[in-house]
This record gives C-alpha cells, structure tokens and sequence, in this order.
C-alpha cells in the first residue's frame, strides 16, 4: 500500500494520473495503516478488545460472543507464533526481494516489447497492479489484472491495443509460472492425486 501510494504520487512522472488512480492508492494506504492499526490493539490489547466485543457485539448477537472471541483469540496466538524480530526481519526482507523480482519482470517483458521504459516502470506497474486485484472479480482475477496493467501502462503513452497485448502476455506468463511451481511442488509433497482426486466431491 505504501509503495502504491509512493509510485502514484511521489515519482514525477512527468504525465497526469488518472484521479481514479490517486484516489485507489489513497484508499490502500488508508486500508493498510487501519489494519495496521487493529492488528498491534488486536496483539498487545487483546485481553481488553475481547471484553469490549463481548460486550457490545454481545450484546447484540449473544449467538455471535463464543465465537468471535474464539476467532480473536485464535489470530492473536497465530501472531504471536512468531518467534523473534529477527525473523520477521527475513520476512520483510524476502517479501522485498519478491516484490523487487516481480518488478524487474514486468519492466524485462516491457523490453521483451520494445519499449523504451525506465527500470520505475515496471515497480509504478507492480503497484498499480495491487490495487487493481483488489477489485472484487472472477477466478484469477480474470480481467481486473487486465485493467490494471492497461491504466498503469497508458500512464507511459503506450497504446491501448499493446497494453492489452502486453497484459495478456504477462497474464499467460504468469498463470503458467504458477501452475508449474504447483505441480513441481506436488509432485515432490506429501500429497498425492490420489488423495486429492477423492477429495474433490
């Protein structure tokens, strides 16, 4: 959400973004410090929180007490699994490097079309890419990731009809990268088709 907002309204692009845009990186960033902020009371204040829900959602729903407080009690024990800052310091830091690789990506697929983009391309284009799956959509986020990759691209004057291209391209690309680290990783779990053909009904 951070990166959102910052590739939206801090880069100088140089070309005007759209105020639909500006207004879904507003709203990630507003989404993000909100959860942010639920999760530490949630965390240090959940004795607290607990008594305050039983009381007011309680109140109002008796059905509903036993249950949300097993589910917040549930979640703090979840967060709390995690043994040391150190380790939430490797996980920060490989989800950077996850999010740096994947704009690398976009901007290597960018030259893949002879498009004579800067390196930031392709990080403005993750970005844009966030929040446009975060619009409720079908499967796979069939057609919201096309969206997004289209505005963030027009942002750069790239034609509608290359964007659309490029957003199918990537669209296939990625969908085959999953499928194919799905399937190496099934075949070397523990699970087998055999359990999992049974399963489906």
């Amino acid at each position: 959400a951070i990166a959102s907002f910052v590739a939206v309204y801090g880069i100088g692009l140089g070309v005007p973004v759209p105020t639909g845009v500006k207004f879904a990186a507003l709203l990630a960033l507003l989404i993000f410090f909100g959860a942010t902020f639920v999760l530490v009371v949630m965390v240090f204040f959940h004795g607290p929180l607990e008594d305050i829900l039983n009381r007011t959602v309680g109140g109002l729903w008796p059905n509903l007490r036993i249950p949300v407080s097993v589910l917040l009690r549930k979640f703090v024990m979840g967060i709390q699994a995690l043994p040391n800052a150190r380790t939430m310091g490797l996980f920060l830091l490989w989800s950077t490097l996850c999010w740096a690789s994947t704009a690398l990506a976009f901007w290597c697929l960018m030259r893949a079309f002879d498009w004579t983009l800067p390196p930031m391309a392709g990080f403005v284009l993750a970005c844009i890419l966030v929040i446009g799956v975060m619009i409720p959509a079908g499967p796979g986020h069939l057609g919201t990731f096309h969206m997004a990759l289209m505005t963030g691209l027009n942002l750069f004057a790239v034609a509608t009809s290359e964007a659309a291209a490029y957003a199918l391209v990537l669209y296939a690309l990625n969908l085959a990268l999953q499928c194919l680290l799905g399937f190496g990783f099934l075949l070397t779990g523990s699970v087998s088709m055999k359990e999992l053909w049974p399963a489906r009904r």
